[in-house]
């Protein structure tokens, strides 16, 4: 559902379109329906981006994630927990 979120973070729908927009990839995980757990889904819980600082910063303040760095020169990992 393109709609969920996974703690506070925005929703994957959302997300999906900030990785797109700044040549991003994106982190998850799946629950398959073959775990046999009632909940299967697919997840994404955070993602990186290629911005300048500037432009990470401002999307850090709209999007509150639980961690955000720099994990490269331009490179800004957002997670949410």
């Amino acid at each position: 559902d393109p709609n969920e979120n996974q703690n506070e973070s925005p929703n994957m729908k959302r997300m999906v379109e900030i990785a797109e927009n700044y040549n991003g990839k994106l982190f998850g995980y799946i629950i398959p329906i073959s775990s046999g757990w009632t909940d299967a889904r697919i997840t994404f819980d955070g993602f990186i981006i290629k911005s300048n600082k500037q432009t990470a910063e401002n999307l850090q303040e709209e999007l509150s994630p639980d961690e955000f760095d720099e994990v490269e020169p331009n490179k800004w990992r957002f997670w949410w927990d």
